[in-house]
């Protein structure tokens, strides 16, 4: 058998016998080749019979598909023999071009090349497990199909949104293979349910319901924070490049601080019950300064007011900063909400090519650059900092 690791191949030739024992033969050979059972030392049998057997037995000139057990690939080899050299390796259910012509059990292709005849099918392979699955790109994007799981690979086509494919239900390193051999990307389709147009991105979850006992402060790492500080963002106690993530820092510990000082409470920078009920209620008191600077400080006689004070005009925008360095180049592990592989493109932004996907957990070197919430890796390639635990 003719794999990508070529075992041993067993030949055996025909000898002059009456037409029954040629339909035995003929029969026997067909159950062999269709059972996958291995013989003598993981060798496939190769027939090795006259034209017009091969003729009943083989794909007739035309297109055929390569059908090799489940797991293995197929060499496409110079010459009707595997003493000659591979120059070519297909996967499985990879359409091929035949002439007609055999030779010792090779078929020839209409390029000039050879192919093991018991290894190949005139009928698509049917994958057992095969789902139905849809194109999903983020919007605006198209997908590459290509030929291995990888970026390395050749791209052989491009989807559309909602392009129907059917996987076969391998994986490897986050790309699913088609059933025609080709692969996907595995974070870009959706499985089951046809896509007539972009899948919007799920909104952000509510502000955390009535807090619980926990304490919040300096090295914290949980969802809460992350609630935490949205709020902190909305009610302006940092500055508007401020990220919101899972870890409570000395930043979040100055923005609670300053809430704490504004509304009355003890400005220990400790997120307890007390402060978070506060500052999750219609009662809180936004940051009037703007941008993250403290609040000015109370007045140590206030008169009470006589009627309920008229409501404040909004404050205007306020102008975007561009966000800090980061510093010198350093590791960080990217980190995805819903454990699926971050994109990486050519530059600071999607409107750059894409050129890569990072899995949930891997670590990788920033080079200390930014731009517009985007910090750059030291392959030259870009990462959202929100898909990066800074």
């Amino acid at each position: 058998m003719d794999f990508l690791a070529t075992p041993l191949l067993w030949e055996l030739y025909e000898t002059p016998i009456a037409t029954a024992q040629h339909e035995r033969a003929v029969a026997r050979a067909r159950r062999l080749m269709s059972s996958g059972h291995t013989v003598r030392l993981g060798a496939i049998a190769l027939i090795t019979i006259s034209p017009a057997l091969q003729a009943n037995i083989f794909p007739p000139a035309g297109t055929a598909y390569i059908d090799p057990p489940p797991g293995y690939s197929l060499n496409i080899r110079n010459g009707p023999g595997t003493q000659y050299a591979a120059v070519n390796t297909l996967r499985s259910n990879h359409a091929i071009a035949l002439t007609g012509a055999y030779q010792n059990g090779w078929a020839q292709l209409t390029d000039g090349t050879w192919v093991a005849g018991n290894l190949i099918n005139s009928q698509p392979v049917i994958v057992s497990g095969a789902t139905t699955a849809y194109i999903a790109p983020p919007d605006g994007f198209n997908v590459n199909i290509r030929s291995g799981p990888g970026v390395q690979h050749a791209a052989v086509n491009t989807l559309t949104v909602g392009t129907l494919i059917t996987i076969t239900g391998r994986y490897e390193q986050g790309w699913a293979q088609l059933t025609d051999g080709h692969w996907v990307a595995s974070n870009l389709i959706r499985i089951g349910v046809p896509i007539n147009q972009p899948v919007p991105a799920p909104p952000l979850p509510p502000p955390v319901p009535p807090p619980d006992p926990l304490l919040l402060q300096v090295g914290t790492r949980n969802l809460a924070v992350f609630d935490l500080e949205r709020r902190l963002l909305d009610l302006v106690y940092v500055t508007p490049n401020f990220v919101p993530d899972e870890y409570f820092g000395t930043d979040t510990e100055q923005a609670v601080k300053n809430f704490q000082q504004l509304n009355g409470l003890p400005a220990d920078g400790v997120a307890g019950p007390d402060t978070r009920s506060l500052m999750y209620s219609d009662r809180a008191i936004p940051n009037t300064a703007g941008g993250g600077s403290p609040p000015p400080p109370p007045a140590t006689n206030p008169d009470p007011p006589t009627e309920p004070n008229p409501p404040t005009a909004p404050n205007p925008p306020t102008e975007h900063t561009p966000p800090p360095d980061l510093g010198d180049s350093r590791e960080v592990q990217v980190t995805t909400a819903d454990e699926l592989d971050a994109l990486a493109f050519s530059g600071p932004g999607t409107e750059f090519d894409l050129v890569g996907f990072v899995p949930h957990g891997t670590t990788v070197t920033i080079t200390g650059r930014t731009e517009n919430r985007w910090s750059e890796v030291d392959d030259g390639s870009w990462i959202y900092n929100d898909f990066l635990d800074l």
